[in-house]
């Protein structure tokens, strides 16, 4: 029998991890089971935030699972239940997990302090044994 948890108990989870996600205490990691997905493994649970591409829109999961990856609950699987906000958080949250895991926000700062920065912008490339 599939664990009922209250629509509030998962919002606060999510909250809680979205704030703590943006601070980098969260150590996200790439989902080993799902595409599109991320992942994060407590002493006696995982979370993970998944999302679902349909057409041009996606709906955005969130998975509680016990110590043996169980699924014990996911929110947001029907999105047109839940309300707006709901989603706005979840999807935010899969996106914080995916800026964690890529590290694009630390790739886009290097690249806008080179180009706010004096001098010549890269090095050259080497090319056929050393000619440029």
């Amino acid at each position: 029998m599939a664990a009922i948890i209250p629509q509030e108990t998962y919002r606060e989870i999510a909250q809680q991890l979205l704030e703590r996600s943006k601070r980098n205490e969260v150590a996200w990691s790439n989902d080993d089971l799902y595409e599109d997905s991320y992942m994060v493994r407590l002493p006696q649970s995982t979370v993970r935030i998944r999302r679902h591409r349909s057409g041009s829109s996606s709906a955005y999961v969130l998975v509680l699972e016990d110590a043996a990856q169980d699924e014990i609950g996911q929110w947001g699987t029907n999105d047109y239940l839940g309300s707006h906000s709901d989603y706005v958080l979840r999807r935010d949250l899969f996106l914080e997990a995916n800026r964690f895991v890529t590290r694009w926000d630390q790739v886009v700062e290097d690249i806008k302090s080179a180009l706010t920065g004096a001098g010549r912008v890269g090095s050259p490339t080497v090319v056929e044994s050393g000619k440029l």
